[in-house]
């Protein structure tokens, strides 16, 4: 039985360059992988700054919270009713060289029934939004 036709030498330089980017992207990806753990594992105050906010109580107040954040930030704490397809009114309370801890805004009825929500944000450019309630 004759052997089998050994590749062309094309053929070889082909599987080499397939061999040799598939390392490359492997190293690359292991590289990538140790730069974002040493980053996540280096900058846990950044991490763990947040923002909360819960639904508006029935008598429409509002909690916002920021927490394990540095520096100062305005925050801005809104009550805000949810209107499909259009803007939604709000009643918000400023607060300026806020550090950590909990922010109210005492909203009202004055938009009539519907389903309301809490909205905070922040000087950073961060916010968040609670789920929807009924309220008024």
């Amino acid at each position: 039985m004759a052997a089998p036709p050994r590749p062309t030498a094309q053929i070889q330089r082909a599987a080499k360059k397939e061999v040799s980017v598939k390392k490359l992207v492997a190293s690359l990806a292991l590289g990538v992988g140790m730069i974002g753990g040493f980053v996540a594992v280096s900058s846990p105050a950044w991490a763990a700054c947040g923002l909360g906010v819960d639904v508006p109580t029935s008598s429409m107040v509002t909690d916002g919270s920021r927490t394990d954040c540095g520096g100062t930030v305005t925050l801005r704490v809104r009550t805000a009713k949810d209107v499909p397809f259009s803007f939604d009114p709000y009643h918000q309370s400023t607060y300026y060289n806020f550090g950590n801890g909990t922010a109210k805004d005492y909203g009202n009825c004055n938009n009539g029934a519907g389903s309301y929500y809490g909205w905070v944000l922040s000087s950073t450019g961060n916010e968040i939004e609670s789920g929807r309630v009924g309220r008024c």
